[in-house]
């Protein structure tokens, strides 16, 4: 099964604020996200987030190329 990077990031010199979260919660339920899938961030060096990822199993459709 494939997966869909849902990713947020502060710009540089910021931090990611609660709003910004929420914005992110909300693109990651609407891609297809369960809730059980595991959260990856990257903190600056006084532990405020500057990124945080999941990433959404997505379907696999088959193209119209593919033989039988």
């Amino acid at each position: 099964m494939a997966t869909k990077p849902i990713e947020h990031h502060a710009d540089k010199g910021t931090f990611l604020t609660l709003a910004e979260i929420e914005a992110w919660v909300r693109d990651a339920k609407a891609a297809g996200a369960t809730g059980e899938e595991i959260v990856t961030v990257s903190v600056s060096l006084g532990s405020k987030l500057k990124k945080i990822r999941i990433d959404v199993a997505t379907a696999v459709t088959p193209t119209e190329d593919a033989a039988p």
